[in-house]
């Protein structure tokens, strides 16, 4: 019959540590990756109306802020 020892208890707290650390950089890396897609979004649909004017000046207003979303959808 074989018994099974248990860890000490300092390397389970070290092993714990090195996976919070890891956890919060990830933690981070994905709330900088998110904030910057929806940075994105936000400023191009605040801008979209002179981006139409800037990009498309020869047709109506209407149909130049489609285009600009249309350009926006497909890139």
């Amino acid at each position: 019959m074989s018994h099974s020892v248990a860890a000490p208890a300092a390397a389970r707290t070290d092993d714990a540590d090195g996976s919070q650390t890891v956890l919060k950089k990830v933690l981070g890396a994905s709330f900088i990756g998110n904030f910057v897609e929806w940075f994105d979004y936000a400023s191009y649909g605040y801008f979209a109306t002179v981006i139409a004017a800037a990009f498309f000046p020869d047709i109506a207003p209407g149909s130049a802020l489609l285009a600009t979303y249309a350009v926006f959808a497909i890139s």
